[in-house]
């Protein structure tokens, strides 16, 4: 009887002391942090050795590159909103072909959170449990896009795939990859976060096409950590479109007694300063390269820093790209 006694406790103890799931990712993340310009990169890659990985050198590498109207973002998960191409209401999209390499599941913890409504809050992906420092592998061959710290998200990946889908692999400790790296399914993109004393770690996974999410269950098979099919079919409502932030503008009212001059400026609008952005120079990096990753011209990039065809960057070295 004592016995059975201690068991029973003991289960309550267990009961008591587990951890509740907690969402801290929700439709507005990635809105939140679009609007926060200094956002910085991730260095965890500082001291890892990238001689030899492959990146990309020309457009054409790039992913799905005219389907997403040649827009290469390295910055934001989401800035620019695009007409996903439905024929008769559906778009199908062919996951594996016979010479790429085949998918791999993007962890092994256990499925903690689904996507959809969670507690009046929209969960625009799929959240799993995981020991700390466990790896997270890229479902597909394709394209690190963004490697970096992203508001909500903290450190994430998200890597384009050559179909046109994109995987995002945020909340983790540790990021593997850079931004323009080609990689294959498989690869190790990160590592779990930090876990709290007794509990496991929250890493969460987001399927997205054309800068949309939808539920990742339609793409993954959870009980036996394959695809739910080699057809993706997609249609309108699996999707969570969410309008991009709009530029709050401030309106010139002029004062009282102003000049005829002054009165034209009853009808302008003008929109408040963004802060400058600026980018750490890391070792091998290049001026073409630098400006590719903020989307800008190297001739901008030598404008804004007072830089000729001759100058000469170095690591370390600060510089405005923005």
């Amino acid at each position: 009887m004592k016995q059975l006694l201690s068991v029973f406790f003991l289960l309550i103890s267990i009961c008591c002391s587990a951890q509740q799931i907690t969402i801290d990712i929700d439709d507005n993340a990635q809105n939140k942090a679009l609007a926060d310009t200094a956002m910085i990169s991730c260095y965890d890659t500082d001291n890892m050795d990238f001689s030899t990985e492959s990146f990309i050198k020309e457009t054409y590498q790039i992913p799905a590159y005219n389907l997403y109207g040649q827009h290469w973002d390295t910055k934001n998960l989401r800035s620019k909103q695009f007409v996903i191409p439905f024929s008769d209401g559906q778009l199908k999209i062919i996951l594996v072909e016979i010479y790429n390499t085949p998918f791999v599941f993007p962890c092994r913890g256990e499925k903690i959170v689904d996507y959809g409504p969670q507690k009046k809050l929209f969960h625009p992906g799929t959240d799993f449990s995981l020991p700390e420092n466990a790896p997270i592998y890229a479902c597909f061959d394709g394209v690190v896009r963004v490697a970096k710290i992203y508001g909500d998200y903290n450190k994430m990946v998200v890597v384009r795939h050559y179909n046109g889908l994109e995987t995002v692999y945020a909340n983790l400790g540790k990021i593997n990859v850079k931004p323009d790296q080609i990689i294959k399914a498989g690869h190790i993109v990160g590592f779990a976060g930090s876990a709290d004393r007794g509990s496991l770690a929250s890493f969460h996974f987001e399927s997205r096409f054309m800068n949309e999410t939808f539920d990742p269950a339609l793409l993954l098979n959870f009980e036996d950590r394959t695809l739910s099919g080699n057809i993706l079919t997609l249609e309108p409502e699996n999707f969570n479109i969410k309008p991009l932030p709009q530029k709050r503008e401030q309106v010139f009212v002029p004062k009282k007694n102003s000049t005829k001059s002054d009165s034209l400026n009853t009808t302008q609008k003008l929109l408040p300063a963004s802060k400058p952005l600026f980018h750490i120079v890391q070792k091998g990096e290049t001026l073409y390269k630098i400006a590719k990753q903020y989307n800008i011209s190297v001739e901008t990039l030598m404008k804004l820093n007072n830089l000729t065809e001759t100058s000469i960057i170095y690591s370390g070295q600060k510089i405005k790209v923005k």
